[in-house]
């Protein structure tokens, strides 16, 4: 299980609170992601840690970087007729 928490501020706008949880499930290969209620989102390789996840009409691709582990970030770059945005994470323990 994972969960992260955290402050969306969008341009110079008051910061709104943001939770959501997955679960993660770790393969040889890579990782299965699924949303808290069970349903499907992604999966990716450890080689490449990219993938993608169609929701409607909107593509969600996500990039991955575990590169300074156990801190690590993710990029969405979302396009579609009600979406087009692109988002960095930095992710880290809570303490």
């Amino acid at each position: 299980a994972y969960a992260e928490e955290g402050e969306l501020r969008l341009g110079g706008g008051a910061g709104l609170r943001a939770s959501r949880e997955y679960r993660w499930i770790f393969g040889a290969e890579g990782v299965e992601v699924f949303f808290s209620d069970g349903r499907y989102f992604h999966a990716f390789q450890w080689d490449a840690a990219e993938a993608e996840h169609l929701c409607w009409d909107d593509l969600y691709r996500v990039k991955y970087g575990f590169q300074d582990w156990p801190e690590w970030s993710v990029e969405w770059d979302v396009q579609g007729p009600r979406k087009d945005y692109r988002m960095r994470s930095a992710y880290r323990r809570a303490e």
